[in-house]
C-alpha cells in the first residue's frame, strides 16, 4: 500500500492489483460455472419437451391409422353388402351390362357429396343407343 510520511493511524490497506485480478477471475469462473449449469438445465428441459411432443405425435398418428383402418373396413363391408344385394336381385349377371342398373345407380346416387351427373347420363345414353 501507499504510505506517505504521515502516521498509520486511520490508514486503510488497499488490495494489491493481483488480489483484485484474482477476485475478478474467481467471480468470472463462478459466473461461467453457473451459466453452464443453467444451459444444461435448459437443454434437459428442451429435450424433455421434445420427447413429450414426439410421444403425443406418435399417439396421434397411431389413433389416425386405427381410424383409417376402421373406416376402410367399414367401406369394404358396405361395398360387399351392396354387391351381395345386387347379386341377390339377379341384376349382376355374368358378362352382361344392365343399362337400367346404371341409370338406376345414377338416379339414386345422391348423398352428402351430390354432383351434377347430367352430362354423364347423356354420354351413357349415347353409348346405350350406339
Amino acid at each position: 500500500p501507499f504510505r506517505s510520511g504521515m502516521s498509520d493511524v486511520g490508514a486503510v490497506d488497499l488490495p494489491q492489483a493481483g488480489e483484485v485480478a484474482e477476485a475478478a477471475i474467481n467471480r468470472l469462473r463462478e459466473w461461467e460455472a453457473q451459466h453452464e449449469e443453467d444451459l444444461e438445465e435448459k437443454a434437459r428441459q428442451e429435450e424433455a419437451a421434445r420427447k413429450a411432443t414426439r410421444e403425443r405425435a406418435k399417439a396421434t398418428l397411431a389413433e389416425f391409422y386405427d381410424q383409417q383402418v376402421t373406416e376402410a373396413s367399414g367401406r369394404k363391408e358396405a361395398m360387399l353388402r351392396a354387391a351381395e344385394d345386387g347379386v341377390g336381385n339377379g341384376e349382376n349377371k355374368e358378362n352382361e351390362i344392365s343399362w337400367e342398373r346404371v341409370d338406376h345407380l345414377l338416379e339414386n346416387e345422391k348423398g352428402e357429396h351430390e354432383r351434377d351427373v347430367s352430362r354423364m347420363k347423356g354420354l351413357l345414353t349415347q353409348l346405350k343407343h350406339s
